[in-house]
């Protein structure tokens, strides 16, 4: 099972493109996403977003480059939560993510390594 993520487990105020506000990541994620994680045990958690995937970091005590770009957290990818959980931050795929944060041919070789990953991890 893989669980994607943006940490916005809940309505969020305004419109659809609005900022989110970190504390509502904080929030969702002591609120319910460590239990949705406990419960379902996914292989891989895909984090969409730089502030999505540190806030998921720094709940499971993950040492990664705080300082770093997200692209290189990405090619250090996969983190741990568990030992049987990979966490791979990834950029946003939605249009507005592509066209100011990294390209599409980019993502898509950020998504090949994912597949490759799941290819030696998970049974069929």
């Amino acid at each position: 099972m893989l669980f994607f993520t943006n940490l916005i487990l809940c309505l969020k105020q305004g419109p659809l493109q609005a900022p989110i506000v970190k504390q509502y990541m904080l929030n969702c994620a002591s609120e319910f996403f460590w239990s949705l994680i406990q419960i379902l045990k996914p292989k891989a958690v895909l984090a969409l977003g730089k502030d999505v995937s540190q806030v998921i970091m720094d709940m499971f005590h993950i040492n990664y480059p705080k300082t770093e770009a997200l692209s290189a957290w990405i090619s250090q990818s996969p983190y741990y939560l568990q030992d049987s959980t990979a966490l791979f931050p990834l950029y946003h795929c939605g249009k507005r993510g592509v066209n100011m944060n990294r390209a599409m041919s980019l993502q898509t070789q950020d998504w090949d390594r994912i597949k490759e990953w799941l290819k030696d991890h998970v049974r069929r």
